[in-house]
């Protein structure tokens, strides 16, 4: 068999810097290969260093929209370390037939695709819990994907071979960063269509290489005496340690005024945990030594000083590394670590995986902020990582900081879920993200580690499913999401108010209108569906008072927030009116409410503009009229002829059916030209409006 590996969850993987040795964290796609007719396949690759068992996975797959998941193939067997595991239409070239070792399913084929379906390994974590670890494309909901680009090759999707790169130690869930921009940050290298070199077979790079000496791994200042160090061999090769010994300055003073000649042989690989004889019994278990006792030396409270030294020869000791300095005749503070003042008491401290050789020189180990530390530091009594350590001498961490997201639900019925974060993040898993209001003021929060120097989109989920999530106005939206620049400085977003670009503004009274003259009503009524309601096709009845074909409805809703929402000519779903692109979001009608009540034009079903039949068209002055330039920035010309005195009123709206600009003129009998300027962009409907009727023309600002 052929390839796959293991992990933990993807979340950590984005959001803590993580260590690998020789191995691969878990399983990983490795080859994908959209062919000429049929050859289409897929690989996997083991790399983790240990046989894994294929039924703790599974593929999904989505053909082309949709959300995770249309369809999944479960695996089976057992693939060996260093293997690869080819998944091949049934119907392929027999090149590839002959070492495939399974087709999958094929009433339908399950490996037969043409470029934008989007593929994902999944590992089982328990029954109901599967996480998605590596991913080719992304869910798309009702939006049909080109092509997949890839290290910028644009719809590299189709009749191209992609084979993973030998420095891809890790699944990636996140595609944008799988797939990068170019042939540089891509994982993937992409080759033309029927390349099969790579096939059945796979190799990596992530050595981890090999620390330089002995260093200090951790440090625990914890409650009572739980007090410890710990020392790690990653040389590649088993150290006696009667060549070491460990300093101690207690308070003021210059090196040194205590040792610990140490002793015995630390394998390589493995650490040499130093803990206070009194400790918690979870630490005395795992310890290899507990030192000197008399007085003890592993006895301190966060402003000690300790050296690793090594013996050179009889008389010639070196400091190799540290924790603080020397000091003198001052007592020193709590030695500060990564930039948390007073680390050294009531913390742990772990060293970063990328850390391969011992520092003697302090400032530089404890840096002064949490990217630039050799140290990651943790609460007191954080013990999760001792008598282990994990070291990868070729790995680059990328800086973090905390970005701190914040939306305004008070305007909102909060769902017995709560609110939710999703974004590019976190794959857009929906309910994985929960946030918090817990000082009940409405406004939920949640602060996350993000890398620096990327642009991230996102949207606030109220409850946990999609179809829960905000409708983000244009204003403020990347690709009809929220997004934030991450620089290398936190951030503590403002609050707006769900679904608006600003804050919650109070509530407003919303009339919807819809003209049903040119439609068969339904015995049920016309009913109204929006996200400000839950999307229930039934549960909002619109009503015709006064017989004229327009239905109407009337609510409070939030200012300064966008709503979706669609007409019903029933109360099901399947009698929901198409709404045309031209005035669509997502399929959907938007209105924007601002800070005054609303009421909306009286649109016909399912169309942007108002019935004909209700309208009266002014079919003299429509056949004259002419807008230009057309598209144009915001400035253009309207001309039109009238065979007599009459006075035109000129509105301009948008999509949503919200007035612009209004104007009204008396105009003589003859040619005329118009100047028009709006500040909207995108496209507008402008209606001329006069005693004989209307008359209306589409424009198009950019």
């Amino acid at each position: 068999m052929k390839n796959l590996l293991l992990k933990q969850l993807f979340l950590l993987c984005l959001f803590l810097p993580l260590g690998a040795s020789a191995q691969l964290s878990d399983l990983i796609i490795s080859e994908y290969g959209e062919g000429s007719g049929n050859n289409k396949y897929m690989e996997i690759y083991n790399g983790t260093g240990q046989a894994v068992d294929l039924s703790n996975y599974v593929m999904w797959k989505i053909i082309n929209e949709g959300n995770w998941w249309e369809r999944d193939f479960p695996m089976g067997g057992i693939l060996e370390d260093g293997e690869t595991y080819l998944m091949v239409n049934p119907d392929a070239d027999p090149a590839l037939l002959e070492q495939a070792d399974t087709v999958g399913p094929v009433s339908p084929t399950f490996f037969l695709f043409n470029g934008n379906e989007a593929f994902a390994l999944c590992k089982i974590l328990a029954p109901g819990d599967t996480v998605i670890i590596d991913v080719i494309g992304v869910e798309s909901g009702d939006v049909v994907p080109e092509n997949w680009d890839v290290a910028g090759v644009v719809g590299a999707g189709t009749e191209h071979t992609w084979v993973r790169k030998p420095t891809v130690c890790d699944p990636n869930p996140v595609w944008a960063s799988s797939a990068g921009a170019n042939a540089e940050d891509s994982e993937w290298i992409v080759y033309e269509q029927d390349y099969w070199e790579n096939v059945g077979q796979h190799s990596h790079t992530c050595s981890g290489g090999l620390a330089e000496d002995l260093f200090i791994c951790e440090y625990g200042e914890g409650s009572s005496n739980n007090k410890y160090m710990e020392i790690y061999n990653g040389t590649g090769e088993d150290v006696d340690l009667s060549n070491y010994v460990m300093w101690k300055i207690i308070n003021e003073g210059n090196w040194w005024e205590r040792d610990f000649p140490m002793s015995g042989t630390l394998p390589n690989g493995e650490t040499y945990l130093m803990v206070n004889p009194d400790a918690d019994p979870v630490l005395l278990e795992q310890a290899d030594t507990v030192g000197p006792v008399s007085p003890t030396f592993f006895l301190f409270n966060g402003n000690e000083a300790f050296a690793l030294c090594k013996i050179m020869g009889p008389g010639d000791t070196v400091i190799i590394d540290v924790i603080g300095v020397e000091s003198g005749d001052m007592v020193p503070e709590n030695w500060d670590v990564a930039g948390v003042i007073g680390a050294g008491a009531e913390h742990t401290w772990v060293r970063k995986p990328n850390v391969c050789k011992p520092n003697p020189a302090w400032p530089a180990s404890a840096g002064t902020n949490a990217e630039d530390s050799e140290w990651i530091v943790y609460d007191q009594d954080y013990w999760e990582d001792v008598g282990q350590h994990t070291m990868d001498c070729d790995q680059v961490i990328t800086p973090t900081v905390n970005v701190t997201f914040r939306v305004d639900m008070s305007q909102e019925t909060v769902a017995p879920e709560g609110v939710h974060l999703a974004g590019s993040f976190q794959n857009w898993m929906p309910g994985d993200t929960p946030m918090a209001d817990d000082d009940g003021d409405g406004v939920w929060e949640l602060t996350l580690m993000l890398e620096v120097n990327q642009t991230y989109e996102f949207k606030y989920v109220n409850g946990d499913q999609w179809g829960d999530d905000e409708s983000v106005p244009p204003a403020c939206a990347l690709n009809q999401n929220r997004f934030v620049e991450v620089a290398e400085e936190a951030i503590v977003l403002d609050v707006v108010c769900f679904s608006s670009c600003s804050s919650c503004s109070g509530l407003y009274n919303v009339t919807f209108r819809v003209d049903m003259s040119e439609q068969d009503v339904s015995p049920d009524g016309v009913h109204i569906a929006g996200n400000f309601q839950g999307w229930v096709p039934d549960a909002t009845p619109m009503a015709d008072d006064d017989g004229d074909g327009v239905w109407e409805y009337t609510t409070q809703l939030g200012g300064n927030t966008s709503y979706q929402y669609k007409f019903i000519n029933g109360k099901n779903w399947g009698f929901d009116e198409a709404v045309p692109a031209g005035c669509a979001q997502d399929n959907n009608r938007v209105i924007e409410v601002g800070t005054s009540d609303i009421t909306t034009t009286a649109f016909c079903f399912g169309s942007c503009v108002e019935c004909e039949g209700n309208a009266v068209i002014d079919f003299q002055l429509m056949s004259s009229l002419l807008v230009y330039p057309n598209p144009n920035d915001g400035r253009f010309t309207a001309s039109f002829d009238l065979p007599e005195h009459r006075e035109i009123t000129i509105n301009v709206y948008n999509p949503m059916g919200q007035l612009l600009t209004t104007q009204s003129q008396a105009f003589h009998t003859g040619h005329h030209t118009v100047a028009l300027e709006v500040e909207a962009k995108g496209l507008l409907f402008v209606e001329f409006a006069g005693s004989r009727g209307k008359a209306y023309r589409r424009v198009v600002v950019q």
